[in-house]
Protein backbone atom coordinates (compact mmCIF):
# COMPACT_ATOMS: atom_id res chain seq x y z
CA UNK A 1 0.00 0.00 0.00
CA UNK A 2 2.81 2.36 0.89
CA UNK A 3 4.59 1.58 -2.39
CA UNK A 4 1.39 2.36 -4.32
CA UNK A 5 1.08 5.70 -2.49
CA UNK A 6 4.73 6.50 -3.22
CA UNK A 7 4.19 5.80 -6.94
CA UNK A 8 1.09 8.00 -7.04
CA UNK A 9 2.94 10.78 -5.25
CA UNK A 10 5.87 10.45 -7.66
CA UNK A 11 3.62 10.55 -10.73
CA UNK A 12 1.74 13.55 -9.36
CA UNK A 13 5.02 15.46 -8.88
CA UNK A 14 6.09 14.57 -12.43
CA UNK A 15 2.77 15.75 -13.88
CA UNK A 16 3.06 18.96 -11.86
CA UNK A 17 6.55 19.57 -13.26
CA UNK A 18 5.30 18.97 -16.80
CA UNK A 19 2.39 21.36 -16.21
CA UNK A 20 4.72 24.07 -14.92
CA UNK A 21 7.00 23.52 -17.91
CA UNK A 22 4.06 23.78 -20.32
CA UNK A 23 2.79 26.99 -18.68
CA UNK A 24 6.23 28.60 -18.94
CA UNK A 25 6.42 27.58 -22.61
CA UNK A 26 2.93 28.77 -23.58
CA UNK A 27 2.89 32.01 -21.58
CA UNK A 28 2.81 34.94 -24.05
CA UNK A 29 3.19 32.57 -27.01
CA UNK A 30 1.42 35.19 -29.16
CA UNK A 31 4.13 37.81 -28.65
CA UNK A 32 4.33 40.51 -31.36
CA UNK A 33 1.69 38.92 -33.61
CA UNK A 34 0.49 39.62 -36.25
CA UNK A 35 4.02 40.93 -36.84
CA UNK A 36 7.16 38.89 -36.46
CA UNK A 37 10.65 40.21 -35.85
CA UNK A 38 12.64 37.00 -35.60
CA UNK A 39 13.96 36.50 -39.13
CA UNK A 40 14.63 32.76 -38.77
CA UNK A 41 11.06 32.15 -37.67
CA UNK A 42 9.54 34.18 -40.51
CA UNK A 43 11.67 32.52 -43.17
CA UNK A 44 11.09 29.01 -41.84
CA UNK A 45 7.31 29.50 -41.97
CA UNK A 46 7.64 30.87 -45.52
CA UNK A 47 9.81 27.94 -46.65
CA UNK A 48 7.37 25.43 -45.14
CA UNK A 49 4.43 26.96 -46.98
CA UNK A 50 6.28 26.90 -50.30
CA UNK A 51 6.11 23.11 -50.31
CA UNK A 52 2.39 23.60 -51.03
CA UNK A 53 3.30 24.35 -54.65
CA UNK A 54 4.19 20.67 -55.04
CA UNK A 55 7.95 21.22 -55.12
CA UNK A 56 9.32 19.51 -52.00
CA UNK A 57 12.90 20.49 -52.82
CA UNK A 58 13.74 23.53 -50.63
CA UNK A 59 16.57 24.57 -53.01
CA UNK A 60 18.12 26.06 -49.86
CA UNK A 61 19.97 23.85 -47.38
CA UNK A 62 21.10 26.30 -44.74
CA UNK A 63 18.61 24.37 -42.60
CA UNK A 64 17.77 20.72 -43.28
CA UNK A 65 14.10 19.96 -43.92
CA UNK A 66 12.67 17.77 -41.14
CA UNK A 67 11.10 20.61 -39.16
CA UNK A 68 9.99 22.37 -42.34
CA UNK A 69 8.23 19.20 -43.51
CA UNK A 70 6.66 18.86 -40.06
CA UNK A 71 5.23 22.38 -40.27
CA UNK A 72 4.08 21.80 -43.85
CA UNK A 73 2.20 18.70 -42.66
CA UNK A 74 0.51 20.73 -39.89
CA UNK A 75 -0.32 23.57 -42.30
CA UNK A 76 -1.84 20.99 -44.66
CA UNK A 77 -4.10 19.72 -41.86
CA UNK A 78 -5.10 23.32 -41.11
CA UNK A 79 -5.92 23.86 -44.79
CA UNK A 80 -8.03 20.68 -44.97
CA UNK A 81 -9.94 21.70 -41.84
CA UNK A 82 -10.46 25.12 -43.41
CA UNK A 83 -11.89 23.50 -46.52
CA UNK A 84 -14.23 21.32 -44.43
CA UNK A 85 -15.51 24.21 -42.30
CA UNK A 86 -15.65 26.72 -45.16
CA UNK A 87 -12.78 28.96 -44.06
CA UNK A 88 -11.04 28.57 -47.43
CA UNK A 89 -12.49 27.93 -50.87
CA UNK A 90 -9.09 27.19 -52.37
CA UNK A 91 -5.35 27.62 -51.88
CA UNK A 92 -5.62 31.25 -52.99
CA UNK A 93 -7.73 32.02 -49.92
CA UNK A 94 -5.18 30.16 -47.79
CA UNK A 95 -2.29 32.21 -49.18
CA UNK A 96 -4.33 35.41 -48.82
CA UNK A 97 -4.73 34.72 -45.09
CA UNK A 98 -0.98 34.15 -44.71
CA UNK A 99 -0.11 37.42 -46.46
CA UNK A 100 -2.79 39.47 -44.70
CA UNK A 101 -2.45 38.11 -41.17
CA UNK A 102 -0.01 35.21 -40.66
CA UNK A 103 -0.74 34.91 -36.92
CA UNK A 104 -2.32 31.45 -37.11
CA UNK A 105 0.66 30.06 -39.04
CA UNK A 106 3.11 31.33 -36.45
CA UNK A 107 0.92 30.02 -33.63
CA UNK A 108 0.82 26.55 -35.19
CA UNK A 109 4.61 26.57 -35.38
CA UNK A 110 5.11 28.03 -31.91
CA UNK A 111 2.66 25.66 -30.22
CA UNK A 112 4.48 22.80 -31.92
CA UNK A 113 7.74 24.03 -30.38
CA UNK A 114 6.10 24.48 -26.98
CA UNK A 115 4.71 20.94 -27.17
CA UNK A 116 8.10 19.47 -28.17
CA UNK A 117 9.77 21.52 -25.42
CA UNK A 118 7.38 20.14 -22.82
CA UNK A 119 7.71 16.54 -24.02
CA UNK A 120 11.48 17.05 -23.87
CA UNK A 121 11.11 17.50 -20.09
CA UNK A 122 9.51 14.06 -19.95
CA UNK A 123 12.21 12.57 -22.19
CA UNK A 124 14.87 13.94 -19.82
CA UNK A 125 12.98 12.24 -17.00
CA UNK A 126 13.00 8.92 -18.91
CA UNK A 127 16.67 9.26 -19.84
CA UNK A 128 17.77 10.08 -16.30
CA UNK A 129 15.58 7.33 -14.85
CA UNK A 130 17.11 4.82 -17.27
CA UNK A 131 20.66 5.83 -16.32
CA UNK A 132 20.07 6.30 -12.57
CA UNK A 133 16.76 6.23 -10.70
CA UNK A 134 13.37 7.91 -10.38
CA UNK A 135 14.50 10.51 -7.84
CA UNK A 136 17.37 11.77 -9.98
CA UNK A 137 14.97 11.70 -12.93
CA UNK A 138 12.53 14.03 -11.12
CA UNK A 139 15.35 16.41 -10.25
CA UNK A 140 16.54 16.46 -13.86
CA UNK A 141 13.04 17.15 -15.19
CA UNK A 142 12.50 19.92 -12.64
CA UNK A 143 15.78 21.66 -13.43
CA UNK A 144 15.24 21.52 -17.19
CA UNK A 145 11.62 22.70 -16.93
CA UNK A 146 12.83 25.97 -15.39
CA UNK A 147 15.85 26.73 -17.62
CA UNK A 148 15.30 30.12 -19.31
CA UNK A 149 16.86 29.36 -22.71
CA UNK A 150 14.71 26.27 -23.48
CA UNK A 151 11.70 28.27 -22.26
CA UNK A 152 12.58 31.12 -24.61
CA UNK A 153 13.10 28.96 -27.70
CA UNK A 154 9.89 27.02 -27.07
CA UNK A 155 8.18 30.31 -27.97
CA UNK A 156 9.56 30.30 -31.52
CA UNK A 157 8.74 28.23 -34.59
CA UNK A 158 12.40 27.43 -35.24
CA UNK A 159 14.43 24.22 -35.41
CA UNK A 160 16.27 24.38 -32.08
CA UNK A 161 13.63 22.97 -29.71
CA UNK A 162 12.86 20.18 -32.19
CA UNK A 163 16.60 19.43 -32.32
CA UNK A 164 16.75 18.92 -28.53
CA UNK A 165 13.64 16.70 -28.69
CA UNK A 166 15.11 14.45 -31.40
CA UNK A 167 18.49 14.22 -29.66
CA UNK A 168 16.84 13.14 -26.41
CA UNK A 169 15.03 10.35 -28.24
CA UNK A 170 18.39 9.25 -29.64
CA UNK A 171 20.04 9.47 -26.20
CA UNK A 172 17.48 7.08 -24.69
CA UNK A 173 18.37 4.37 -27.21
CA UNK A 174 22.09 5.11 -26.83
CA UNK A 175 21.76 4.34 -23.12
CA UNK A 176 19.96 1.13 -24.09
CA UNK A 177 23.06 0.15 -26.09
CA UNK A 178 25.15 0.53 -22.94
CA UNK A 179 22.62 -1.36 -20.81
CA UNK A 180 21.33 -4.11 -23.10
CA UNK A 181 23.45 -4.10 -26.30
CA UNK A 182 20.48 -5.05 -28.51
CA UNK A 183 20.44 -4.65 -32.29
CA UNK A 184 17.22 -2.61 -32.30
CA UNK A 185 18.83 0.00 -30.06
CA UNK A 186 21.72 0.45 -32.50
CA UNK A 187 19.25 0.89 -35.35
CA UNK A 188 16.91 3.25 -33.47
CA UNK A 189 19.68 5.37 -31.95
CA UNK A 190 21.16 5.79 -35.43
CA UNK A 191 17.72 6.52 -36.90
CA UNK A 192 17.02 9.31 -34.40
CA UNK A 193 20.53 10.77 -34.79
CA UNK A 194 19.78 10.86 -38.53
CA UNK A 195 16.45 12.65 -37.99
CA UNK A 196 18.10 15.03 -35.50
CA UNK A 197 20.73 15.82 -38.15
CA UNK A 198 17.89 16.45 -40.61
CA UNK A 199 16.59 18.95 -38.05
CA UNK A 200 19.92 20.73 -37.57
CA UNK A 201 23.24 19.52 -38.93
CA UNK A 202 25.42 19.70 -35.75
CA UNK A 203 23.41 16.79 -34.30
CA UNK A 204 25.68 14.43 -36.24
CA UNK A 205 28.46 15.05 -33.69
CA UNK A 206 26.46 13.10 -31.11
CA UNK A 207 27.11 9.90 -33.04
CA UNK A 208 30.23 9.83 -30.84
CA UNK A 209 27.95 8.80 -27.95
CA UNK A 210 26.89 5.69 -29.87
CA UNK A 211 30.50 4.62 -30.39
CA UNK A 212 31.31 5.28 -26.72
CA UNK A 213 28.29 3.29 -25.51
CA UNK A 214 29.33 0.44 -27.79
CA UNK A 215 32.95 0.65 -26.65
CA UNK A 216 32.11 0.71 -22.92
CA UNK A 217 29.67 -2.17 -23.31
CA UNK A 218 32.15 -4.26 -25.28
CA UNK A 219 35.28 -3.22 -23.42
CA UNK A 220 36.86 -6.65 -23.74
CA UNK A 221 37.52 -5.96 -27.41
CA UNK A 222 40.91 -4.55 -28.25
CA UNK A 223 42.09 -1.80 -30.58
CA UNK A 224 39.74 -0.65 -33.29
CA UNK A 225 37.97 -3.97 -33.78
CA UNK A 226 34.84 -2.61 -32.15
CA UNK A 227 34.38 -0.25 -35.12
CA UNK A 228 33.79 -3.19 -37.45
CA UNK A 229 31.05 -4.74 -35.36
CA UNK A 230 27.89 -5.49 -37.35
CA UNK A 231 25.84 -3.50 -34.85
CA UNK A 232 27.85 -0.38 -35.75
CA UNK A 233 27.00 -0.91 -39.41
CA UNK A 234 23.35 -1.26 -38.38
CA UNK A 235 23.64 2.10 -36.61
CA UNK A 236 25.16 3.71 -39.73
CA UNK A 237 22.27 2.37 -41.81
CA UNK A 238 19.87 3.90 -39.28
CA UNK A 239 21.59 7.30 -39.53
CA UNK A 240 21.40 7.25 -43.31
CA UNK A 241 17.72 6.22 -43.31
CA UNK A 242 16.77 8.83 -40.68
CA UNK A 243 18.51 11.60 -42.57
CA UNK A 244 17.48 10.57 -46.10
CA UNK A 245 13.81 10.02 -45.25
CA UNK A 246 13.47 13.46 -43.62
CA UNK A 247 15.93 15.47 -45.75
CA UNK A 248 15.91 13.57 -49.07
CA UNK A 249 16.96 16.43 -51.34
CA UNK A 250 20.27 16.80 -49.53
CA UNK A 251 21.12 13.69 -51.55
CA UNK A 252 18.82 14.15 -54.55
CA UNK A 253 20.08 17.72 -55.05
CA UNK A 254 23.57 17.02 -53.78
CA UNK A 255 25.47 19.83 -55.60
CA UNK A 256 23.22 22.54 -54.09
CA UNK A 257 23.42 20.87 -50.68
CA UNK A 258 27.23 20.87 -50.76
CA UNK A 259 27.29 24.47 -51.98
CA UNK A 260 25.14 25.63 -49.04
CA UNK A 261 27.13 23.56 -46.52
CA UNK A 262 30.35 25.17 -47.78
CA UNK A 263 28.69 28.56 -47.32
CA UNK A 264 27.79 27.71 -43.73
CA UNK A 265 31.33 26.57 -42.99
CA UNK A 266 32.66 29.84 -44.40
CA UNK A 267 30.09 31.80 -42.38
CA UNK A 268 31.25 30.03 -39.21
CA UNK A 269 34.85 30.81 -40.07
CA UNK A 270 34.50 34.54 -40.85
CA UNK A 271 31.31 35.56 -39.00
CA UNK A 272 27.99 36.81 -40.37
CA UNK A 273 29.16 40.21 -41.58
CA UNK A 274 32.62 38.86 -42.34
CA UNK A 275 34.77 41.06 -40.13
CA UNK A 276 33.71 40.18 -36.58
CA UNK A 277 36.42 39.71 -33.97
CA UNK A 278 35.09 37.57 -31.12
CA UNK A 279 36.18 35.04 -28.50
CA UNK A 280 33.60 32.29 -29.13
CA UNK A 281 34.57 30.16 -26.12
CA UNK A 282 34.17 33.04 -23.71
CA UNK A 283 30.89 34.15 -25.28
CA UNK A 284 29.47 30.63 -25.12
CA UNK A 285 30.39 30.42 -21.45
CA UNK A 286 28.32 33.57 -20.93
CA UNK A 287 25.58 31.97 -23.06
CA UNK A 288 25.55 28.99 -20.70
CA UNK A 289 25.35 31.29 -17.68
CA UNK A 290 22.37 33.08 -19.26
CA UNK A 291 20.82 29.75 -20.22
CA UNK A 292 21.03 28.21 -16.74
CA UNK A 293 21.65 30.96 -14.23
CA UNK A 294 25.04 31.56 -12.64
CA UNK A 295 24.65 29.27 -9.61
CA UNK A 296 23.35 26.27 -11.55
CA UNK A 297 26.05 26.77 -14.20
CA UNK A 298 28.77 26.66 -11.52
CA UNK A 299 27.16 23.61 -9.95
CA UNK A 300 27.09 21.88 -13.35
CA UNK A 301 30.84 22.49 -13.70
CA UNK A 302 31.39 20.89 -10.30
CA UNK A 303 29.25 17.93 -11.39
CA UNK A 304 31.44 17.48 -14.48
CA UNK A 305 34.57 17.29 -12.33
CA UNK A 306 32.76 14.85 -10.06
CA UNK A 307 31.89 12.58 -13.00
CA UNK A 308 35.46 12.67 -14.31
CA UNK A 309 36.89 11.80 -10.88
CA UNK A 310 34.38 8.97 -10.37
CA UNK A 311 34.87 7.73 -13.98
CA UNK A 312 31.15 7.03 -14.33
CA UNK A 313 30.87 5.41 -17.76
CA UNK A 314 27.15 6.03 -18.06
CA UNK A 315 27.82 9.78 -17.83
CA UNK A 316 31.06 9.72 -19.83
CA UNK A 317 29.05 8.43 -22.82
CA UNK A 318 27.53 11.91 -23.01
CA UNK A 319 30.13 14.02 -21.22
CA UNK A 320 32.90 13.38 -23.77
CA UNK A 321 30.71 14.40 -26.77
CA UNK A 322 29.50 17.42 -24.75
CA UNK A 323 33.08 18.64 -24.34
CA UNK A 324 33.87 17.94 -28.02
CA UNK A 325 30.70 19.78 -29.09
CA UNK A 326 31.65 22.81 -27.00
CA UNK A 327 35.17 22.80 -28.48
CA UNK A 328 33.66 22.73 -31.98
CA UNK A 329 31.33 25.62 -31.07
CA UNK A 330 34.41 27.67 -30.29
CA UNK A 331 35.44 27.46 -33.96
CA UNK A 332 32.29 29.31 -34.99
CA UNK A 333 32.46 33.11 -34.90
CA UNK A 334 28.66 33.29 -34.78
CA UNK A 335 27.97 32.89 -31.07
CA UNK A 336 24.19 32.67 -30.88
CA UNK A 337 22.89 31.49 -27.52
CA UNK A 338 20.72 28.79 -29.12
CA UNK A 339 23.86 26.86 -30.09
CA UNK A 340 24.29 25.66 -26.47
CA UNK A 341 20.76 24.19 -26.25
CA UNK A 342 21.79 20.57 -27.05
CA UNK A 343 24.13 20.33 -24.07
CA UNK A 344 21.69 21.74 -21.48
CA UNK A 345 19.75 18.46 -20.90
CA UNK A 346 23.01 16.66 -20.19
CA UNK A 347 24.26 19.36 -17.83
CA UNK A 348 21.07 19.16 -15.75
CA UNK A 349 21.35 15.34 -15.60
CA UNK A 350 24.97 15.60 -14.46
CA UNK A 351 23.94 18.19 -11.86
CA UNK A 352 21.03 16.06 -10.64
CA UNK A 353 23.28 13.03 -10.18
CA UNK A 354 25.75 15.12 -8.17
CA UNK A 355 22.93 16.59 -6.09
CA UNK A 356 21.52 13.16 -5.34
CA UNK A 357 24.92 11.77 -4.34
CA UNK A 358 25.39 14.71 -1.98
CA UNK A 359 22.06 13.88 -0.36
CA UNK A 360 23.13 10.27 0.14
CA UNK A 361 26.52 11.24 1.52
CA UNK A 362 25.13 13.83 3.94
CA UNK A 363 21.86 12.09 4.76
CA UNK A 364 21.58 13.77 8.15
CA UNK A 365 21.49 17.23 6.57
CA UNK A 366 18.26 16.90 4.59
CA UNK A 367 17.05 20.42 5.38
CA UNK A 368 20.27 21.94 4.11
CA UNK A 369 20.05 19.81 0.95
CA UNK A 370 16.50 20.94 0.20
CA UNK A 371 17.52 24.56 0.73
CA UNK A 372 20.37 24.06 -1.74
CA UNK A 373 17.95 22.62 -4.32
CA UNK A 374 15.63 25.59 -3.89
CA UNK A 375 18.58 27.94 -4.22
CA UNK A 376 19.68 26.28 -7.48
CA UNK A 377 16.13 26.40 -8.84
CA UNK A 378 15.36 29.98 -7.86
CA UNK A 379 17.57 31.78 -10.39
CA UNK A 380 16.51 29.75 -13.48
CA UNK A 381 12.84 30.12 -12.51
CA UNK A 382 13.25 33.85 -11.99
CA UNK A 383 14.98 34.21 -15.37
CA UNK A 384 12.30 32.13 -17.12
CA UNK A 385 9.49 34.24 -15.66
CA UNK A 386 11.42 37.36 -16.63
CA UNK A 387 11.76 35.99 -20.18
CA UNK A 388 8.03 35.35 -20.42
CA UNK A 389 7.19 38.79 -19.03
CA UNK A 390 9.59 40.35 -21.53
CA UNK A 391 7.61 38.75 -24.36
CA UNK A 392 4.58 40.80 -23.28
CA UNK A 393 6.40 44.16 -23.53
CA UNK A 394 5.58 46.53 -26.41
CA UNK A 395 8.02 46.13 -29.29
CA UNK A 396 9.71 49.30 -30.54
CA UNK A 397 9.32 48.07 -34.13
CA UNK A 398 5.54 47.78 -33.69
CA UNK A 399 5.39 51.17 -31.99
CA UNK A 400 7.29 52.73 -34.89
CA UNK A 401 5.01 51.09 -37.45
CA UNK A 402 1.87 52.33 -35.72
CA UNK A 403 3.26 55.86 -35.42
CA UNK A 404 4.27 56.01 -39.09
CA UNK A 405 0.89 54.75 -40.28
CA UNK A 406 -0.85 57.32 -38.11
CA UNK A 407 1.32 60.32 -38.99
CA UNK A 408 2.88 59.74 -42.41
CA UNK A 409 0.70 59.79 -45.58
CA UNK A 410 0.33 56.55 -47.50
CA UNK A 411 2.59 56.43 -50.56
CA UNK A 412 5.41 58.43 -48.94
CA UNK A 413 8.96 57.50 -49.96
CA UNK A 414 10.81 55.90 -47.03
CA UNK A 415 14.35 54.58 -46.73
CA UNK A 416 14.98 52.12 -43.89
CA UNK A 417 17.46 49.49 -42.81
CA UNK A 418 16.82 45.96 -41.58
CA UNK A 419 15.11 45.18 -38.25
CA UNK A 420 12.87 48.22 -38.51
CA UNK A 421 9.07 48.59 -38.52
CA UNK A 422 7.12 46.09 -40.63
CA UNK A 423 5.67 48.62 -43.05
CA UNK A 424 3.70 47.51 -46.10
CA UNK A 425 5.45 47.88 -49.44
CA UNK A 426 3.61 49.72 -52.23
CA UNK A 427 1.82 47.62 -54.89
CA UNK A 428 4.07 49.17 -57.55
CA UNK A 429 7.26 48.06 -55.78
CA UNK A 430 5.79 44.58 -55.26
CA UNK A 431 5.28 44.29 -59.03
CA UNK A 432 8.87 45.37 -59.56
CA UNK A 433 10.08 42.71 -57.11
CA UNK A 434 8.26 40.03 -59.09
CA UNK A 435 9.78 41.21 -62.35
CA UNK A 436 13.32 41.35 -60.94
CA UNK A 437 13.40 37.73 -59.79
CA UNK A 438 16.31 36.00 -61.56
CA UNK A 439 15.17 34.07 -64.61
CA UNK A 440 17.22 31.02 -63.68
CA UNK A 441 15.06 30.50 -60.60
CA UNK A 442 12.10 29.78 -62.88
CA UNK A 443 13.45 26.24 -63.04
CA UNK A 444 12.39 25.80 -59.40
CA UNK A 445 8.88 24.41 -59.07
CA UNK A 446 7.63 26.96 -56.55
CA UNK A 447 8.83 29.89 -58.68
CA UNK A 448 6.62 28.75 -61.55
CA UNK A 449 3.68 29.76 -59.36
CA UNK A 450 5.23 32.93 -57.99
CA UNK A 451 2.98 35.13 -60.13
CA UNK A 452 -0.02 34.12 -58.00
CA UNK A 453 1.97 34.86 -54.82
CA UNK A 454 2.82 38.39 -55.95
CA UNK A 455 -0.69 39.05 -57.24
CA UNK A 456 -2.13 38.24 -53.81
CA UNK A 457 0.63 40.21 -52.10
CA UNK A 458 -0.22 43.21 -54.27
CA UNK A 459 -3.91 42.83 -53.44
CA UNK A 460 -3.17 42.81 -49.69
CA UNK A 461 -0.96 45.90 -50.08
CA UNK A 462 -3.81 47.82 -51.75
CA UNK A 463 -6.05 47.02 -48.77
CA UNK A 464 -3.56 48.42 -46.25
CA UNK A 465 -1.63 51.64 -45.69
CA UNK A 466 1.44 51.22 -47.87
CA UNK A 467 4.62 53.11 -48.67
CA UNK A 468 7.26 53.34 -51.36
CA UNK A 469 9.98 51.56 -49.41
CA UNK A 470 13.68 51.25 -50.17
CA UNK A 471 16.01 49.14 -48.02
CA UNK A 472 19.62 49.10 -46.90
CA UNK A 473 20.53 45.45 -46.43
CA UNK A 474 23.16 44.22 -44.00
CA UNK A 475 26.39 42.58 -45.22
CA UNK A 476 26.56 38.77 -45.33
CA UNK A 477 30.21 37.82 -45.54
CA UNK A 478 29.91 34.29 -46.89
CA UNK A 479 27.81 35.51 -49.85
CA UNK A 480 30.54 37.82 -51.11
CA UNK A 481 30.83 37.40 -54.88
CA UNK A 482 27.41 35.75 -55.27
CA UNK A 483 25.62 37.64 -58.13
CA UNK A 484 22.24 38.14 -56.47
CA UNK A 485 23.83 39.32 -53.23
CA UNK A 486 26.16 41.72 -55.05
CA UNK A 487 23.16 43.11 -56.90
CA UNK A 488 21.28 43.70 -53.63
CA UNK A 489 24.31 45.44 -52.06
CA UNK A 490 24.71 47.63 -55.16
CA UNK A 491 21.04 48.59 -54.90
CA UNK A 492 21.48 49.49 -51.23
CA UNK A 493 24.43 51.75 -52.04
CA UNK A 494 22.50 53.27 -54.94
CA UNK A 495 19.53 53.87 -52.61
CA UNK A 496 21.56 56.13 -50.29
CA UNK A 497 22.94 58.30 -53.09
CA UNK A 498 21.23 61.71 -53.25
CA UNK A 499 18.93 60.56 -50.45
CA UNK A 500 17.82 64.13 -49.67
CA UNK A 501 16.07 64.37 -53.02
CA UNK A 502 14.68 60.82 -53.01
CA UNK A 503 12.95 60.29 -49.67
CA UNK A 504 10.45 61.88 -47.34
CA UNK A 505 11.54 59.82 -44.34
CA UNK A 506 14.50 57.77 -43.14
CA UNK A 507 14.07 55.13 -40.43
CA UNK A 508 17.17 53.70 -38.77
CA UNK A 509 17.21 50.71 -36.44
CA UNK A 510 20.35 50.25 -34.34
CA UNK A 511 19.94 46.43 -34.15
CA UNK A 512 23.24 45.66 -35.88
CA UNK A 513 24.82 49.08 -36.31
CA UNK A 514 27.48 48.26 -33.73
CA UNK A 515 29.04 45.88 -36.26
CA UNK A 516 29.71 48.89 -38.48
CA UNK A 517 31.01 51.18 -35.74
CA UNK A 518 32.62 48.80 -33.24
CA UNK A 519 35.48 47.85 -35.54
CA UNK A 520 38.12 50.02 -37.27
CA UNK A 521 36.97 51.07 -40.70
CA UNK A 522 40.07 49.48 -42.23
CA UNK A 523 38.79 46.01 -41.28
CA UNK A 524 35.60 46.56 -43.27
CA UNK A 525 35.58 46.05 -47.07
CA UNK A 526 35.65 49.40 -48.90
CA UNK A 527 32.41 48.75 -50.76
CA UNK A 528 30.55 49.11 -47.43
CA UNK A 529 32.18 52.42 -46.52
CA UNK A 530 29.44 54.51 -48.24
CA UNK A 531 26.88 52.82 -45.96
CA UNK A 532 28.93 53.64 -42.85
CA UNK A 533 29.35 57.26 -44.01
CA UNK A 534 25.61 57.49 -44.66
CA UNK A 535 24.69 56.33 -41.16
CA UNK A 536 27.15 58.77 -39.61
CA UNK A 537 25.87 61.66 -41.69
CA UNK A 538 22.24 61.02 -40.75
CA UNK A 539 22.90 60.50 -37.04
CA UNK A 540 25.28 63.49 -36.68
CA UNK A 541 23.50 66.01 -38.92
CA UNK A 542 19.81 65.29 -38.38
CA UNK A 543 17.64 65.30 -35.32
CA UNK A 544 15.02 62.53 -35.23
CA UNK A 545 11.41 63.66 -35.22
CA UNK A 546 10.51 60.55 -33.25
CA UNK A 547 12.40 57.93 -31.24
CA UNK A 548 11.32 54.53 -29.98
CA UNK A 549 13.83 53.34 -27.43
CA UNK A 550 14.34 49.99 -25.76
CA UNK A 551 13.77 50.68 -22.06
CA UNK A 552 14.30 48.10 -19.33
CA UNK A 553 11.00 46.48 -18.25
CA UNK A 554 9.04 48.90 -20.46
CA UNK A 555 9.79 48.12 -24.11
CA UNK A 556 11.78 45.58 -26.09
CA UNK A 557 13.46 45.62 -29.48
CA UNK A 558 16.10 47.85 -31.05
CA UNK A 559 16.27 51.62 -30.73
CA UNK A 560 14.49 53.14 -33.73
CA UNK A 561 14.89 56.74 -34.86
CA UNK A 562 12.81 58.44 -37.53
CA UNK A 563 14.23 61.35 -39.52
CA UNK A 564 12.12 63.66 -41.68
CA UNK A 565 13.87 65.05 -44.77
CA UNK A 566 11.08 67.11 -46.34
Amino acid sequence: MRLLWENKKHNFILLFILLLGLILRLWNIKQDLPYNYYGDESYLIYLSLKFGTGDLNPHWFIWPTFFQYTLFFLFSIFYLLGKIFGWFKNTTDFLYLYLKDPSIFFLIGRITSAFLGTVSIYLIYLLSKKIYNKKIALLSALLFAFLPLPVEYSHYAVVDTALVFMLLLAFIFIVNIFLYNKKKDYLLSGLFIGVATATKYPAIFWVISIFLAHLFKNNKKEGLKFLFNKNIFLCIIGIFLGFFLTCPFAILDFPKFILDIKGQILCAKIGWFGWEKTNPYLEHLFNLISAMGFTLFLFSLLSIFYIIIKKQKDCLIFLIPTIIYFLILGLNKNTYSRFVLPILPLLVIFSSKFLYDLKIKFNKMNLLWYLMVLFLLSEPLYLSIKTDLNFSLPNTMTQAKEWVEKNIPSGSKILLNEYGPALMQSPYKIRLQAQKKPKDLLTYGYHKKREIFYQIKEKVAKEKINYDLSYIINPIGYLEGEPNYERDISESIEAIKNYKEKYDLIIISDALLYKFFHYPKELIPKKYWPIIDFYKEIMYNYKPIKEFLSLKNKTKGPNIRIYKLR
